[in-house]
């Protein structure tokens, strides 16, 4: 019986083929809608399932303390050594602007670095590292050097221990709709060390981060559609031809495969 159906169904769209295919582009088109509903996320967390006990566990730790979203600029002077006035006045600059990125809460560095200092017996004078780099007499960045190599909240970690290396750290308070805040703030690093790049040619800059890593998988997605996916086309369309010898033949094959990847696209938009 289900194969006397199956039989009629076929014979009568091939009575009415073209009202067929028109009833299927309709069908797809309305379902392609749905696709204008689908985007790259510039969350990275979205390729874990929720159950994953690793992003169960780092939720946990981000639930207990507090969310991990930074960017880490890295300040490399072609000199080899960041304790010269220019490499510090490039890292006290890049410091002062990064306070202006979107979302920021806090931005720590070698140059806003707080320390204490005894002055007497009764006083205790607590002051940034490094407060107007350019003027800095040379006894004055020996001091700075001194202090920073023998502080084990710096070395290490906003300074290399070889002191060829600063990093800016700008920590972040992202929003629930993470996406769009992602693309301004990694607009605003670029700018920042486009910026810094000019002003300071004789230093090297490097950027990585959380937030940083976001919006690089977002970029990667995007740049396997937009190349992949035409180059898979191309390479069935050779095979139909090299195979089938018909040019009808690789028309109908790939018809049916744009129509097959539109309804589901749109459909999974839709849903």
């Amino acid at each position: 019986m289900a194969k006397l159906t199956i039989e009629r169904l076929v014979a009568a769209i091939l009575r009415h083929r073209w009202a067929a295919v028109g009833i299927a582009a309709a069908v797809m088109s309305g379902a392609s809608l749905g696709a204008l509903s689908i985007g790259v996320t510039n969350n990275y967390l979205v390729f874990f399932a929720d159950d994953n006990p690793q992003l169960r566990g780092f939720r946990a730790l981000e639930n207990t303390y507090s969310t991990v979203d930074r960017v880490l600029i890295a300040v490399s002077p072609q000199g080899r050594s960041v304790f010269t006035r220019e490499a510090l006045a490039a890292v006290f600059e890049l410091t002062e602007a990064a306070w202006g990125a979107p979302y920021s809460r806090r931005v720590d560095s070698l140059t806003n670095y707080s320390h204490s200092e005894a002055v007497g017996v009764n006083d205790l004078i607590v002051a940034p590292l490094v407060d107007d780099a350019t003027s800095l007499p040379d006894s004055e960045v020996a001091r700075i050097e001194a202090i920073a190599m023998e502080a084990p909240d710096l070395v290490g970690r906003l300074v290399s221990r070889d002191g060829a290396v600063a990093g800016v750290v700008i920590h972040f308070v992202l929003p629930e709709d993470q996406d769009q805040a992602v693309l301004e703030i990694n607009a605003y690093v670029d700018e920042l060390v486009h910026e810094a790049r000019a002003s300071h040619p004789d230093v090297d800059y490097y950027v990585t981060g959380d937030v940083r890593m976001h919006r690089a998988f977002a970029r990667a997605t995007l740049s396997d559609l937009q190349t992949l996916t035409p180059i898979v086309l191309v390479l069935i369309v050779i095979l139909a031809v090299a195979l089938l010898g018909s040019i009808a033949g690789t028309v109908a094959i790939v018809a049916v495969i744009v129509f097959a990847v539109n309804t589901t696209m749109g459909l999974a938009g839709w849903w």
